[in-house]
């Protein structure tokens, strides 16, 4: 597990701008940092050293091509020795010591054979001189990039605050502002930047000397073959699949430990974890003092049934201000979620804790249909569906969101085009194609606002830990079985993912499998009262000059929704005043000077 970075083109840096930008994301890898260059381009790495420990030094090389890379490949014992039969003799235990054979034996397609979480950079100069990124079918690990089209000069790293350190633009986006506040954060690829984008999902990108940049997907051939039988036999077949790729997630030369929020889907990676290691540990974020949806009665009780230490993490409201600068700070970009600061607590205790991996269970909901939103769309026989299903999956109704944008920013927004129209047409075709309104909720959800929304998240908060972040649910064969699955077997009028429900009954206590749902989340509805530190930055904030001079919002209505949430607290008013905030936090971090 590492950070990563580098530059491919006509252009040759100085080895001083390659330190700087590898010192801006020494947190996610502090264990060891590297270089290599040639003409027209350099590789760096963070390492975070997690297999191999006395090995796996990075950048790789062999026969002129070079490697550095981020993540883990679970089946590289299995790829070894595949190599073997061919001729390789790899004596490093190391998971990335595979990737260079491989892509020498396979092309470009050797992505299709491996099993993990990854971003990889290679620059190969054995035939044609080329750079190329690969990532995961999730896209779990980050990589931003921005192309210079006067030097015709490809710049990439894991975080922006290194990718900052090249020479490149940096200007924010004036659409940002309202995709942000549709999406909860950026969707897809895009950032709130110009011209810098993420790596998807099951991507590679191309980067050669002669100007090409091509961008292509790939299919892993790490997918299951699901054969049609009864809700009950699916569930032993997920769970049989789940607990082979939480056996192989345990593998590590570091101490390995779990998220417990005592939901259903990380209860379940901790019931089957705990089969395999009698000794491991598991963490629960929960709030000082009486709050709503605090689950951690239910994360002590999976722990206690399992036979493994509970570790209780505890946010004080002291704490709050300087969690919400460095939650800002890390994750590069606004992100509306408001456990973001739960998330960034977190892995601060786990790292203070001693571990450097933890296995979380993200994915699930958006895989196996575990939104209630998603429940009540595929059942909705009003026209009008796709709207109330974008009223609750975006950080406030549209009615609402469109309210508190200044007449000038209204007036630019009705020269721009419209994401959620276009998101609309794209579910409706797909929904149309695959003859399911259900696969093609799923479908949107994974390609436009999983990644960006939830994974950037993850990655970026564990890291600025140094923590390392496992997530089963995300592999290549759980996440392909889904597609397999008649819609009843993920939902129906009444329950959600109910096949992961089956799986789980043999492993979990009834009063787990049969609570209620419910999000996790920071209570930020109950958070912003004048009684609570929270409402205070929210107020400072939003009543300050700066907010006021940028112009995109009109700053009266922001105070009437101020005013509401004092004597009649709502989700939605607290969303989109929450969503505001961080977003001009963000702004004075970022750009102070930027405004309509």
């Amino acid at each position: 597990m590492c950070r990563i970075l580098g530059y491919f083109g006509n252009q040759n840096l100085s080895k001083d701008v390659i330190e700087r930008a590898t010192q801006n994301q020494i947190f996610g890898g502090p264990d060891q940092q590297s270089y290599i260059f040639g003409d027209g381009w350099g590789l760096g790495n963070n390492r975070l050293a997690i297999q191999g420990l006395d090995g796996g030094k990075q950048p790789f090389s062999l026969r002129k091509t070079y490697a550095v890379y981020n993540g883990e490949i679970y089946n590289h014992k299995e790829l070894k020795k595949h190599l073997a039969t061919k001729g390789y003799s790899i004596s490093d235990d190391c998971d990335g010591s595979v990737i260079l054979p491989m892509y020498e034996l396979y092309g470009d397609t050797f992505v299709e054979h491996l099993d993990g979480m990854f971003i990889i950079a290679i620059v190969d100069e054995s035939k044609e001189q080329k750079l190329l990124l690969c990532s995961d079918n999730c896209s779990m690990k980050s990589v931003y990039y921005y192309l210079d089209e006067k030097t015709d000069t490809l710049f990439f790293a894991s975080e922006l605050s290194a990718l900052f350190e090249f020479p490149i633009l940096k200007n924010i986006r004036q659409n940002a502002i309202n995709e942000y506040l549709i999406g909860r954060s950026i969707w897809h690829n895009n950032t709130f930047f110009e011209k810098i984008y993420c790596v998807g999902p099951n991507t590679l990108l191309k980067k050669t000397k002669q100007g090409l940049l091509e961008k292509q997907t790939y299919q892993s051939k790490l997918v299951v073959n699901f054969t049609s039988m009864n809700l009950v036999d699916t569930g032993d077949f997920l769970r049989e699949l789940l607990e082979k790729e939480v056996h192989q997630m345990l593998q590590a030369d570091v101490p390995i430990c779990l998220v417990t929020s005592g939901g259903l889907d990380s209860s379940l990676l901790t019931a089957l974890a705990s089969k395999y290691n009698n000794r491991l540990e598991c963490f629960n974020i929960a709030y000082e003092g009486n709050w709503p949806s605090d689950e951690r009665h239910f994360a002590k009780e999976v722990a206690d049934y399992c036979g493994i230490k509970y570790n209780q993490v505890l946010i004080k409201e002291s704490e709050f201000p300087s969690i919400l600068d460095q939650t800002i700070k890390h994750l590069g970009q606004p992100n509306s979620a408001p456990h973001s600061l739960s998330t960034y607590a977190l892995f601060k205790a786990v790292h203070e804790a001693g571990f450097k991996v933890a296995m979380t269970g993200e994915g699930a909901d958006e895989f196996f249909g575990g939104y209630d939103r998603f429940r009540k769309a595929t059942f909705d026989v009003d026209h009008n569906w796709l709207k109330k299903y974008f009223d609750v999956m975006c950080a406030t109704t549209l009615e609402i969101r469109n309210s508190v944008y200044s007449n000038s920013y209204t007036n630019f927004l009705k020269k721009q085009s419209s994401i959620l129209e276009n998101a609309s047409k794209k579910i409706n075709r797909s929904a149309i194609t695959k003859n399911s309104r259900l696969k093609a909720l799923l479908e949107f959800d994974q390609s436009e606002r999983f990644t960006s929304y939830i994974l950037r998240r993850v990655d970026h908060l564990s890291m600025a830990h140094a923590v390392e972040v496992r997530i089963p649910f995300c592999q290549p064969k759980i996440s392909s079985l889904y597609k397999a699955l008649p819609d009843n077997y993920l939902l129906d009028k009444t329950n959600v993912k109910k096949v992961i429900y089956q799986a789980a009954r043999s492993l979990l206590p009834e009063s787990i499998i049969n609570r209620p749902k419910q999000p996790f989340t920071l209570p930020i509805t109950a958070m912003l009262n004048e009684k609570h530190i929270l409402f205070q930055i929210m107020h400072d904030t939003l009543t300050s000059q700066s907010f006021i001079n940028r112009g995109f919002f009109d700053h009266t209505v922001i105070q009437k929704l101020m005013s509401r949430q004092i004597k009649e607290p709502n989700n939605q008013v607290a969303d989109i005043l929450w969503s505001v905030m961080i977003l001009e936090m963000w702004l004075k971090k970022s750009d102070n000077s930027f405004k309509l």
